[in-house]
């Protein structure tokens, strides 16, 4: 590992070479008092011989010797206020008047809740917090929260609210009137369940959300909190009552701890508190015991299978025992900086040595009812078993070989850096106080942490390894191109079987053996296209095109709109905001193709300007059928929204490909997958997913909804406007 005692080396720098830093420092402000003081008695010595002191030649620092570690210091720092309402509310003081601000943290403390087929009700819940009270509607609510300038956040598990002190009076009364006078309202959830729908519609094309799912329900298990997942079923199944049942047993003030920081003073903050929270109602809180999930018994290895992938996602994980203030959690966390850190083994091994992956890391997470150890990364494809050999490679060693020492001491040193760093935020100091009274921990823990961590040592480190960590006993979950990846990881399974899951972490066919008819070809899949859509003779009559499709994206209306003519042969594509900021435009025109954009114009090699040819004719894949083109073939199976496509590939000369599915059922294209290279060599992919298809005149479909993913972005484009054969003139064929 390659951190850094950069704290002693600085002071070491600062004040010479002492042994201790500190007394360093006192020694140079005993010399600058000393110089002060002989100035005078310089002056009245003037015109006399005077005695100097001897002088005495300085050790010269040695550089090449790193200082010896320091004992660890005892860590100080104010005492919080404390006060319990009458209603159970527990409040915390911490001042800090080096900023004229206040910040309120408020966290819930109850148990875990199952919600069964309504999973997602918490979240929802959590949002709805903040979505007006009795008195104020969203609107009036948000403009009150602008007026003071306030960051507002809520969940169901805790609330944060941060503005100028100047304002405390109004900020209290506003968070209280939310949380002790709260009204829920329809439109408000039906606006949350339709974002959330959104959002799963983006997590099924996202490899990183399915690896989370997929993991989250298998290692924890359908019957416990921890493994349940949102579906859209479960969504739209959430009533507004179901809402205010949840906040009525588990949002109170009886099980909440809140957390007051900044410019006030303990009177004010107590006045406010009982003024604006004291009436906020007290009730029962529903208790929950949960068994602990069923530990995996051997190496069990599922595959969600994503045939448009260029790169696998990788997860290790095993469920750990980890209790926050146990004597347990400070060693587990230096074993888990040596094993997964930024710069740290895993990263070592898989990146440095091995060019696998842009980051390998590991995580250790602590939890009064279970937590989990987890190891991860994104591959290539072609790596994907390899990857997962060099993980167990790593989690073995730490558990069968002692740390050396001077890589020990490197955490140590790095661990007690960043804690002592974090200190200085008030509001760890709150967080202290919280987590020693929500987990009944003892009120020196944080006051001895740095002597704790000093006391680490290799055995303890190997012996954290051997509790937290079980490769012998794991779940291994790698969403990729399962054609590519599967057969390659049944040698890791310990049955030798691959487990094939869908992104919701359902048991689905092995895309491995699913087989095409043999009366398909590439011939076959094209004419049966063509013939869904309309057939030859109809799209021979098609002229010109014009379709406009619009998205909302972060708030902002996008427009794409797109005009096709075949004689002569030009098409334009412009992507507009908020129906005139013209953001890119894609042209082809006598035979080349220019792009421009808010960044400037775009080359285009002569492989793109020749698709962008073929893409510009109203049924692309007539000419494709007409061509025989050798970069066409037809690629295999593959199952895609639970049916199975045909998939044909179009291989580039520079590597980049195209991969289009055709679903055999219907004939349609439900997908499109372009992968390429940056400069820097990093693969990425972007997906287009067709549906809806419609007639737009002269019985020609197209789809009416087309989804556009790249990465984590998602951009879901609707067909508004569609003609066949509307008059184009050349104006309209300009950048």
């Amino acid at each position: 590992m390659k951190f850094k005692s950069f704290f002693l080396v600085f002071l070491a720098f600062l004040y010479g070479n002492s042994s201790n830093p500190l007394t360093g420092l006192s020694s140079a402000c005993a010399q600058t008092k000393a110089k002060s003081s002989n100035s005078a008695t310089s002056k009245s010595n003037k015109g006399k011989i005077v005695a100097l002191p001897p002088i005495v030649a300085e050790t010269p620092l040695d550089r090449s010797v790193k200082p010896l570690p320091q004992p660890a210091p005892e860590i100080r720092w104010a005492e919080a206020e404390r006060w319990e309402l009458d209603n159970g509310l527990k409040v915390f003081l911490v001042p800090n008047r080096k900023l004229p601000r206040i910040s309120l943290s408020l966290v819930w403390d109850y148990d875990p809740v199952l919600e069964g087929s309504k999973a997602g009700l918490s979240n929802i819940t959590g949002d709805l917090i903040k979505c007006g009270t009795a008195n104020k509607t969203k609107e009036e609510f948000d403009e009150a929260v602008d007026r003071l300038g306030l960051t507002l956040s809520s969940s169901a598990t805790s609330v944060y609210a941060s503005a100028l002190s100047r304002n405390m009076d109004p900020v209290f009364a506003l968070v209280g009137e939310m949380l002790t006078q709260p009204q829920y309202r329809q439109s408000e959830l039906e606006r949350l369940v339709k974002q959330n729908l959104s959002n799963l519609e983006t997590e099924k094309s996202n490899a990183e959300s399915i690896a989370e799912r997929v993991l989250s329900k298998l290692l924890y298990g359908v019957n416990h909190p921890y493994g349940e997942i949102m579906t859209s079923a479960g969504l739209e199944s959430i009533q507004l009552i179901d809402c205010e049942q949840f906040r009525e047993q588990y949002l109170r003030p009886n099980c909440a701890y809140l957390a007051i920081v900044g410019d006030i003073d303990r009177a004010t903050a107590e006045r406010l508190t009982r003024q604006y929270l004291g009436n906020w109602s007290q009730n029962a809180v529903p208790v929950h015991k949960h068994a602990l999930p069923k530990a995996q018994q051997g190496v069990r290895v599922v595959v969600a299978d994503r045939p448009e992938a260029v790169q696998s996602v990788i997860r290790i994980a095993n469920t750990v025992q980890l209790y926050p203030g146990s004597p347990e959690v400070i060693p587990s966390s230096v074993m888990n900086t040596i094993l997964g850190a930024s710069d740290a083994r895993l990263f070592d091994n898989l990146r440095e040595t091995h060019g696998y992956t842009y980051g390998a890391y590991s995580s250790l997470s602590r939890n009064p009812l279970v937590g989990q150890f987890r190891a991860f990364a994104q591959v290539r494809n072609a790596v994907t078993d390899s990857a997962v050999r060099e993980f167990f490679f790593e989690l073995n060693r730490i558990r069968d070989t002692l740390v050396p020492n001077e890589e020990l001491q490197g955490v140590l040193n790095y661990l007690n850096g960043t804690f002592s760093i974090s200190l200085q935020n008030p509001q760890t100091i709150a967080g202290f106080y919280i987590d020693q009274e929500r987990y009944k921990m003892s009120p020196s823990y944080y006051r001895n942490y740095l002597q704790e961590l000093a006391g680490v040592d290799a055995a303890k480190v190997q012996e954290m390894a051997r509790k937290m960590i079980q490769p012998q006993n794991c779940l291994v979950i790698c969403v990729g191109k399962g054609s590519e990846i599967g057969p390659k990881l049944k040698a890791l399974d310990s049955d030798g079987k691959i487990e094939w899951v869908d992104w919701n972490g359902d048991v689905t066919e092995d895309p491995t053996a699913i087989k095409l008819p043999n009366n398909v070809t590439l011939e076959s899949v094209l004419n049966q296209y063509i013939q869904a859509t309309g057939g030859a003779k109809a799209w021979s009559k098609v002229k010109s095109m014009r379709t406009v499709m619009s998205a909302t994206l972060q708030g902002m209306n996008l427009d794409l709109i797109e005009i096709k003519q075949s004689k002569p042969l030009t098409s334009m594509t412009t992507v507009k905001l908020n129906g005139s900021m013209v953001m890119s435009s894609d042209l082809y025109k006598d035979g080349k193709l220019s792009r421009k954009s808010m960044q400037g114009d775009r080359p285009a090699d002569a492989e793109e300007t020749a698709q962008q040819a073929l893409d510009a004719l109203p049924c692309p894949e007539i000419e494709w059928l007409a061509q025989s083109n050798g970069k066409l073939k037809l690629g295999g199976a593959a199952i895609l929204h639970k049916e199975v496509c045909a998939r044909l590939d179009w291989t580039y000369l520079n590597g980049n490909t195209e991969s289009h599915f055709y679903n055999l059922r219907t004939g349609l294209k439900v997908q499109t997958v372009r992968s390429s290279k940056g400069p820097d060599g990093k693969e990425s992919s972007n997906t287009s997913s067709f549906a809806d298809y419609r007639d737009i005149g002269k019985g020609l479909l197209i789809p009416h909804k087309v989804n556009i993913s790249m990465g984590p972005q998602q951009i879901e484009f609707q067909v508004k406007e569609g003609s066949i054969n509307p008059k184009l003139k050349d104006s309209d064929f300009v950048h």
